[in-house]
């Protein structure tokens, strides 16, 4: 935390990771983790994120924080609907965010 990370690269030899926290850094993507296709909880609060596409192909998360970016949307986590836990921040009641999202459980 607080390392001032601002990208993820070199996961691709890490397709077998279960848990990543990158929580408060600097990242402005999560280009790179599309190959750690057996992650499980993810934390990537408080980062400046607005793309979260990438993250579509991590079907087996269970737990994915995202509070505290600059999300744009919520569509490309559509194809994770199984999630158990989603921690999620829609600041200033951004109801933009939920536009063409079916209802989460």
């Amino acid at each position: 935390r607080k390392l001032k990370i601002d990208t993820l690269h070199g996961f691709d030899v890490c397709p077998l990771l279960q848990v990543l926290f990158v929580s408060d850094n600097s990242l402005t993507s999560c280009v790179g983790l599309e190959a750690c296709r057996e992650m499980w909880r993810l934390d990537l609060s408080n980062n400046r994120i607005r793309d979260f596409a990438p993250l579509a192909s991590l079907t087996c998360l269970g737990h994915l924080s995202v509070c505290g970016n600059a999300l744009q949307t919520l569509a490309p986590l559509v194809p994770l609907h199984r999630l158990h836990i989603i921690d999620l921040w829609l600041r200033d009641g951004n109801t933009s965010l939920t536009r063409g999202v079916p209802e989460w459980r």
